[in-house]
């Protein structure tokens, strides 16, 4: 009887999916469940996507059946597939994670060469000598699994999905997509901009395309770009501007106090608005953009102009000065009838040969500070200080009317407050009782305009809003340890600055500034984001701040419109004008100054005196008149070189410092001064000869006539009139013009 060969079983759903990928994967099984099911390396697919594959690859087959063998039906592991291969990828990314804690610092463990790549021999050697064995056939799949793309070699990258934990491997894939991404479009940008700077014209074949350049003109890095630049453009401007006008008033002056009272506010206001700056410049013929001035003036955005803004080291000497004498005598002035000021300035000074009943010399004026026991009278840097402000004229003297000068000032509160934590915490509580968390707090109650900082008025209008009685000086000089003219959110609160600066870059990153990424993600155009919208763009694009915190604090109205909350453009687009932290900011840009000074009058060959970021000490000063320094090429090349230390891109931070003062004096040719604080200045006489020469070679200088040009009387003593020196030259070139033919 013949027997009847049994036909062999055919195969099953599983198998011949396995053994599609191992055709896929070029023999590799784990390399073909990578590049058709599991790209992103989590080991599991769900059913969606299967079916798509499915039907890409030509499979056909009971899916169900295929999903359906453990208690989570959703998703395919690769375990259930195939489970040789899934024991050894859980073995061997357990390993990764017990031996290095994460595929990263195994990548740099295996690639000590610095190579980049890690071949398949490196790989299996680096494995095997860190107790990793397995057979040959194992390495290859485990291999494989990592080199994706078949080119024999594997990269960082393509072992972050080894990470066990499911966030932080996302989180890793989308960051190293992007880098892919980044790179590609730096490369468009560097294109783009490369072309732009050959100045082509538009109908060459290489020029710039109008239909495609509006493609590259909102790509974020270019967006970036050109907002990084414009900032760092207007700080140059402003910082250019403040070192002219400071030199101006140093070189005049000797010193800013001097300056303050003599040329800014002779009639003892003590604010000073931009008006006022404006008139002073063109009064004192200084071609300065008012604007870029003003701003560098104004740091803290309040509008006024005051002394502690322009010296804050001068200001807080004289404001404890104040401080002490009012609480011992009831005012600064009557230190000059107390009895050991009249037992001084009755007797002669200078060597017995000269005294005065109206003023006193700075020698004798620190004698009585002595007997009336001055508490700073040890500290060597505030008795110059002292009497450098209080001599109006530099002329060694101090008289009654300086004392009284100084009586006048209504010097701010924390200006003389010691730092009181405790106060802070007293008001910190209170602000928290009205507003719950501390950025919102920051937003309705404290910077209102959005600026990133907050001047001492509206520290003080806020703490009078919520009806705090506490020490308001001291708790601002707790915050303010800098003595700026402001404070930051990141002395306020550095979790709430850190939050909102990391949503800031995430939206640079991503669309170039907040207010593109606003629009991007309003994708209805209704003008306003729903927590749910926001939330949903965040997660896609992987920001890991607190979505939910955010949206609460940048919704200040929180009004409800069909039962949800929405924020509008203007509750977020305040955060493309932040620009890091402005009391450093302003630290860094005073010590900036004072090097720049120090290194023009080094270059010119003047002796200098090095000062201090808080500090205003009168330097030496020339019977020169003023000179228009922004014309000055020496002048624009270190307020270049140091204002570009200060404006590096946005967002990003002011990484670059300015040299420390001690570095910045040995840079010129100091001397020190006397054991009596004086400096060696003009005398009266001299510096009054010198003042009334420099007013008239300015004069002559601004409104000089041709020898045949004669003027009316009238017209010569006349004020101030620029048109007059345009209609002058225009004359004499007419006249030049008609002689030479």
């Amino acid at each position: 009887m013949a027997m009847t060969r049994e036909a062999p079983p055919s195969p099953t759903d599983r198998e011949r999916l396995v053994a599609m990928l191992v055709k896929r994967g070029a023999g590799s099984f784990l390399r073909g469940w990578r590049r058709e099911l599991d790209p992103d390396g989590s080991f599991d697919v769900n059913f969606i996507d299967f079916c798509s594959t499915a039907q890409r690859i030509g499979f056909t087959g009971d899916a169900r059946a295929l999903f359906g063998t453990d208690a989570n039906p959703k998703y395919l592991d690769l375990g259930e597939l195939h489970p040789k291969s899934g024991h050894l990828m859980s073995s061997f990314r357990e390993w990764v994670r017990d031996t290095y804690g994460g595929p990263v610092e195994m990548y740099s463990a295996f690639d000590v060469a610095g190579r980049t790549r890690l071949t398949y021999d490196m790989f299996v050697k680096a494995c095997t000598k860190h107790g990793f064995v397995v057979d040959d056939e194992d390495f290859t799949e485990i291999f494989s699994c990592c080199d994706v793309g078949g080119n024999g070699t594997v990269s960082q990258e393509e072992v972050i999905f080894l990470e066990n934990d499911r966030a932080l491997r996302e989180l890793a894939l989308f960051k190293a997509k992007k880098s892919q991404k980044d790179k590609h479009l730096k490369l468009m940008c560097w294109a783009h901009r490369e072309d732009g700077l050959r100045a082509l014209s538009p109908t060459h074949r290489l020029a710039q395309r109008p239909w495609l350049g509006e493609n590259f003109d909102h790509l974020p890095m270019l967006v970036h770009h050109r907002r990084v630049e414009w900032q760092r453009e207007t700080n140059h401007r402003c910082l250019e501007a403040r070192i002219v006008f400071v030199h101006h008033l140093r070189d005049t002056y000797h010193n800013e106090v001097r300056a303050w009272r003599t040329g800014l506010d002779p009639k003892g206001t003590f604010e000073l608005t931009a008006k006022d700056i404006c008139t002073y410049c063109r009064k004192h013929d200084l071609k300065l953009d008012s604007g870029d001035l003003w701003k560098s003036l104004d740091k803290d955005c309040d509008g006024f102009f005051r002394l502690e803004e322009l010296c804050v080291g001068a200001a807080d000497v004289l404001a404890s000065f104040q401080h002490w004498a009012m609480s011992e005598f009831g005012s600064t002035a009557a230190i000059w009838d107390r009895q050991e000021m009249i037992e001084e300035r009755t007797k002669p000074q200078r060597g017995g040969g000269w005294a005065s009943e109206k003023k006193v010399l700075h020698a004798t004026f620190v004698q009585v500070l002595k007997a009336l026991r001055w508490p700073a009278f040890n500290d060597e840097g505030a008795r110059p200080l002292l009497l450098s402000s209080l001599d109006l004229y530099g002329c060694g003297f101090i008289s009654r009317t300086d004392l009284e000068w100084l009586d006048t000032w209504q010097m701010p509160e924390w200006l003389c407050a010691e730092p009181d934590s405790f106060a802070w915490e007293d008001l910190r509580a209170s602000i928290m009782y009205y507003y719950k968390h501390p950025l919102k707090a920051w937003r309705l109650l404290l910077d209102t305009d959005n600026s990133n900082n907050v001047s001492w008025i509206e520290f003080k209008e806020a703490c009078e809003r919520i009806r705090f009685k506490g020490n308001i000086g001291g708790a601002w000089r707790a915050l303010n340890e800098r003595l700026a003219s402001s404070i930051s959110m990141k002395e306020y609160d550095s979790a709430s600055a850190d939050l909102l600066n990391s949503f800031k870059d995430w939206a640079e990153t991503n669309f170039g500034s907040v207010k593109l990424a606003f629009k991007a993600i309003d994708v209805n155009n209704t003008g306003k984001l729903s927590y749910q919208e926001l939330k949903r763009a965040c997660q896609n694009l992987k920001w890991q701040g607190e979505v939910r915190l955010l949206f609460d604090c940048l919704d200040l109205d929180g009004k409800l419109e069909g039962g949800k909350r929405f924020i509008s453009m203007k509750e977020v687009q305040f955060l493309d004008e932040w620009e890091g932290d402005p009391g450093l900011e302003e630290q860094h840009e005073d010590e900036i100054v004072n090097q720049a000074l120090v290194q023009l009058n080094a270059k010119k060959g003047r002796p200098t005196r090095a000062s201090s970021a808080s500090a205003s000490l009168p330097s030496l000063g020339s019977k020169r008149p003023v000179k228009d320094w922004s014309q000055d090429t020496g002048h624009r090349m270190v307020a270049q070189a140091l204002s570009d230390r200060v404006s590096a891109a946005a967002g990003a931070n002011r990484a670059a410092l300015a040299a420390p003062p001690e570095q910045a004096a040995a840079m010129g040719n100091w001397s020190p001064p006397t054991s009596d604080g004086n400096m060696n200045v003009l005398s009266g006489k001299e510096y009054l000869i010198a003042a009334r020469a420099s007013a008239k070679d300015r004069l002559q200088r601004t409104y000089h006539c041709s020898a045949a040009t004669r003027q009316p009387h009238s017209l010569q003593k006349s004020r101030s009139m620029p048109w007059l020196k345009r209609l002058i030259k225009i004359d004499d070139k007419m006249k030049g013009a008609s002689q030479t033919q």
